[in-house]
């Protein structure tokens, strides 16, 4: 299996959906979940190679020869990760007392721990202390004003929010492709995608993105020596650990949800829906299935391989719902 970290420099604003409550444009995030990444994929797929080589993509994808993580951030040299969703009991005696100084504030808004700081961070959870880095701030919310006029009689003025990366920032992935006939056709679909743009209103432009710098392969075992993030999380991916921390979103088979240890993981569920894109699906667009899926920074005692979900219901054609799960190990 070859590892791949490709780093997106975005040209344009981009913009992707919360996960809490009902649909706000004026409200977005900066990063994707890995079903929006693998629908956008998929899309470019089809329209580049055909029916049946994006039959061959899904087919690889549910036997675990293709996978992919969450779009994550990066700052110039520095890759995060998402925040693991795990509670230790702190240390409570005299001498950790005066170390237990640990904004809970910023803690609480968190979403990103920098790959070369993850180690520290699960420490600093369990003795406490002050935050061993600082939080990304290479993402800034810019909020757009457009103009809603069809079917009214005045223009009605409606609030768009995305989100710009400043200059050497943008988002990542980890792919795992075993065939390399899929990694040449990869990346041409990747530079296709750069152009038509990833998220919500690509008609406006948004989305646009080209590769920071050439993909990265990753080596197929541990290092002993690891100079550059890369190497960190290519350490991570390897390693065994106390917990398996996911970094893109998961859907549970319903024999991996009678078996695992729920009271001895930690875990989130979102809900995820929205339209079928496809044109060719129905004469109008449509809505997807809803779907409860466990969250990116979820840890679990065993690793949970996770499915391809076929949300179509009465369409021309199916609609694939990304579930499978790609892990780092977490040392406690």
């Amino acid at each position: 299996m070859r590892r791949f970290i490709y780093k997106l420099k975005f040209l344009t604003p981009v913009r992707f959906g919360i996960d809490k409550g009902s649909p706000n444009l004026a409200a977005s995030r900066y990063t994707c979940h890995a079903d929006t990444f693998f629908s956008a994929i998929c899309h470019e797929w089809l329209n580049l190679y055909g029916i049946q080589a994006l039959e061959r993509l899904v087919s690889l994808t549910k036997n675990n020869k293709f996978l992919i993580s969450d779009l994550m951030p990066y700052y110039k040299h520095i890759l995060y990760l998402p925040k693991p969703i795990l509670y230790q009991r702190r240390k409570t005696d005299k001498q950790q007392n005066n170390k237990d100084m640990t904004d809970r504030k910023v803690i609480k808004k968190l979403s990103y721990v920098p790959v070369r700081h993850f180690n520290e961070y699960i420490k600093m959870q369990r003795q406490g202390g002050l935050l061993p880095f600082k939080p990304f701030d290479g993402a800034v919310q810019v909020i757009n004003t457009r103009n809603a006029i069809t079917g009214l009689w005045e223009a009605e003025p409606y609030l768009v929010s995305a989100y710009s990366f400043k200059e050497e920032a943008g988002l990542y992935f980890v792919v795992f492709m075993q065939d390399d006939n899929i990694v040449e056709l990869f990346d041409k679909a990747i530079e296709s995608l750069g152009l038509s743009g990833i998220g919500a209103k690509r008609s406006s432009g948004f989305g646009k993105f080209e590769l920071y710098d050439d993909k990265w392969e990753l080596y197929n075992s541990v290092l002993d020596s690891v100079y550059s993030d890369e190497d960190i999380l290519n350490n991570f991916l390897h390693a065994d650990g106390d917990y398996y921390m996911n970094i893109s979103n998961i859907a549970p088979t319903y024999e991996e949800l009678k078996k695992f240890d729920k009271g001895n993981s930690y875990y989130k569920l979102i809900k995820r829906s929205g339209f079928v894109q496809s044109t060719s699906y129905a004469k109008h667009f449509v809505k997807r299935k809803q779907v409860v899926m466990f969250d990116s920074g979820s840890c679990f005692l065993d690793k949970l391989k996770g499915q391809v979900l076929d949300l179509s219901k009465e369409g021309n054609h199916p609609v694939y719902r990304y579930g499978k799960a790609i892990y780092i190990g977490v040392s406690l």
